[in-house]
Formats: structure tokens, sequence, C-alpha cells
């Protein structure tokens, strides 16, 4: 019979493998650390910051909206997440885990909590914030894509100063929640297409905000950075990053179709109406078509998610999955001119279109030497597993551990989940 242990992680910084406790920092979002939970005092948007290195005057950035003054309060301040370990050597790919590292010291124990991203006999590789196992890229799950995506925008949450978000949607006459009726005058707005054959009718362009503690903290920006609002106390070179999960809500007459464009180095859009999909994805000079039929509809609207995390791309409807296939749109190695933005163009006809939101994926990125980043991947050997942190610009592990790999022997259990029993 399997054991089950309830543990409390703690919040630890750029050092946080400490002897005798079990960090949590290192896996935030999916597991948090102790924290502060903050709400935007401009567009009351909620998001977590870490509790331990904390920022100097105590303010913090909105990842939503970009206010960069909101202030760290004791009543804010939470404990670390109670997490819930099976106990078992036997993980999955994606599985997160308790491991006891190499101390030197048999009464002083050090342990982490990971996630682990290669089995044994593997060799790992980490390229453009993406994971590759033996020279291919592995995707996540869903249920993986949802726990370690990291949010950067929801249209519920509005800046009292810019209610109509024309900082971060660009050229879209109203707001997202209001009816739009296209018409012929309104099929010229210059929205970014991508590709010839494009009838715009009104769209828009995403733009988001530097939710980051620098000197252009909360300023809209051209491209997706890997920032994290978590670690507000950190300072380091941001990355490029245009894998995304979107999430909306549509009510819309039969005709009217919502076309989005993936951001990439090739142009890839998927458009839809109440009936049908239509994906199509240029590469080289060829176009490829793909139609799909929409899931039966139990009610009215439909909830659409679309993600092109890990170079794959997804559309799920209704709870329904309609497709999964490779995203041609990225290109390792590719600067940021080369990479075509997010837009939608909606109509024509009427719609209605709910709370946008948007995560980025999680990203890998190589800023120092580590084991698996330029052409040195390593390979891990019989029952041996190399575990990343999900909060990677904190986190201390395989890549930086002086011996990569963790053995079998080494793992605790699984982690879980989140649980309200007391620790025993």
């Amino acid at each position: 019979m399997c054991a089950l242990l309830i543990i409390a992680l703690v919040g630890c910084g750029p050092k946080e493998d400490q002897p005798g406790v079990i960090s949590g920092g290192s896996m935030a979002p999916s597991f948090l650390g102790r924290h502060y939970q903050m709400t935007c005092g401009d567009c009351r948007f909620v998001f977590a910051c870490d509790g331990i290195n904390i920022p100097a005057d105590r303010q913090t950035v909105c990842p939503n909206c970009g206010y960069a003054a909101n202030e760290l309060q004791p009543a804010e301040y939470g404990p670390a997440e109670r997490v819930s370990i099976l106990k078992s050597d036997r993980p999955a790919r994606w599985d997160v885990v308790a491991v006891k590292l190499h101390s030197g010291k048999e009464d002083s124990p050090r342990y982490a909590v990971k996630r682990v991203v290669a089995m044994p006999g593997e060799e790992l590789r980490l390229l453009d914030g993406d994971v590759f196992i033996d020279g291919e890229i592995v995707a996540k799950p869903l249920d993986v894509q949802r726990r370690v995506r990291i949010p950067i925008f929801d249209s519920d949450y509005r800046s009292v100063s810019d209610p109509q978000l024309s900082r971060r949607l660009l050229q879209i006459p109203g707001s997202l929640d209001t009816l739009v009726q296209a018409s012929g005058q309104e099929s010229r707005s210059g929205v970014p297409t991508a590709g010839p054959g494009w009838e715009i009718v009104t769209g828009m362009r995403f733009q988001p905000v530097t939710a980051y503690r620098s000197k252009e903290a909360g300023e809209p920006i051209d491209r997706i950075k890997d920032f994290y609002a978590y670690n507000q106390n950190l300072s380091r070179k941001l990355n490029t990053t245009d894998q995304l999960y979107m999430q909306y809500d549509l009510l819309a007459e039969p005709d009217v179709r919502i076309t989005f464009q993936v951001p990439g180095s090739h142009p890839i859009r998927i458009s839809l109406d109440v009936e049908t999909v239509d994906l199509e994805q240029v590469v080289g000079s060829e176009m490829i078509h793909q139609s799909f039929q929409m899931p039966r509809r139990t009610g009215i609207g439909l909830k659409v998610e679309i993600s092109s995390f890990d170079q794959r791309l997804q559309l799920i409807v209704n709870g329904c999955e309609l497709f999964d296939v490779e995203a041609f749109a990225f290109q390792a190695g590719l600067g940021q001119a080369d990479m075509t933005p997010m837009a939608m163009v909606i109509g024509p006809g009427v719609c209605r279109l709910n709370r946008l939101q948007i995560w980025r994926d999680i990203h890998y990125f190589d800023d120092v030497e580590n084991h698996f980043s330029g052409n040195s991947p390593k390979q891990t050997k019989d029952d041996e597993f190399f575990i990343l942190g999900d909060n990677v610009p904190v986190s201390v592990d395989s890549r930086h551990w002086e011996v990569p790999a963790v053995t079998r022997s080494q793992i605790i259990g699984i982690v879980t989940g989140n649980s309200a029993e007391t620790t025993q």
C-alpha cells in the first residue's frame, strides 16, 4: 500500500534547496511557497508574489494592466501551500516529485520539489525555451499546460484609466464585451493579417505590458516577454516568447467568423463560426488547409481555447479537443522581427466576445551556461531523471547541479496536489 504524506512548502529564492525543508517558490505558479496574494490597485486583477524575496520599496507590478505601485500589505501575506505526496519512485514525465538531494551531511538533508522532464536513458536539451528529448520537442498535456501557464491578460479586469483596453487591444472599435455590427466601411481597419486573401472586417492586435520591475514597468511593448509577476525582486534579461494559451466565450450568429492569427515565424490562422473550423498553415510556399466540425452545442455560445504551447496547435471547444497538430509557425533561433504578432479578425455579422484571457507558456531560458544549453545536451543513465522547477528564473535544478540527474532512490514521491489537511 502506498503511503501519503502531507507537507507544507516554503518559499525560497535562488538558493531554495535548503537543509531540512522542501521548497515551493521554485514551482510557482503550480505550487506556491510563502507569498503575497495581491489585488491590483488599478484593475483589481489578483496575482501572487514571492513572500521571501521582496522589492525594497515593497511595490509590485500587475501582470495584467502594468500598474506599478501596488503596495505589499501584511494582511495579504499567506502561508505556503500544503501538498500531498504519494510515495512512489515511478514518476512519469511532467509529474512533480519531491526528492532528497545530495548534501554531504547525513544530519542535514536537502530536499526539493521539481517537475520531471527527462526519463531514464533519454537525452535532454533546452532550446528556445522548449524541452527536447532525443532531438525531438516534447509537448505538455493540456492539464499540465493549465498548471504552468503564466497569466498576461484578462479582459474582465480593466484599468480605471484605460477601461476600453486601448493600450492592450489595438485597432478595435469599442470594447470586447460590446456587440459589434461590421460594415463595409469598417473593413479597412488595417489590422495586420497572416497572409493574402483575408477580408478584414474589424479586428485587434494584442499588445502586452512589461509586468516586471524595470524602468519600463507597466509600459506597453510589442512582444510578449518571459516575465514572472511572482518574482518581483529580480533583474535579468527578458526573452521573447510567443507560445500562448487563449480562452474566450463566444456568442455569435451562425455566419459570424472569428479568425485568430497565431504568433510565429510563418502565418497560421484559425477561423471558426458556430458550426465549422478552418485551420490554415503556410509551410514554405504551400498553404495547408484543414476543416473540422464544431461539437454539438448543449447551450448557447461556445467556450473556445487555443494553445500554441510546445510548437503544437490545439483547439478545444466546449471541452472537446478538435485538433492537435504540429505548428509550423515556430523555428529555432528566429529574432523578434521575424515573428508575426497575435491578431484577431471578427465578422461580418453580430457577435459578442466575453472575457478574453491570455497566458504564456513556461520558458526555459538559457541566460547562463547550463548542462542542457547550446550544443551540450546530457543523457540520463538507467534509473536517473532530469528535473526542472516551473519558476525558471529562481529555480536551482538539473540545469545547475554539479550532478544534474537524480536517481530513483532519491525520489520521495509524487506531489499530487494541494491538501487542506494539517501537517502531521
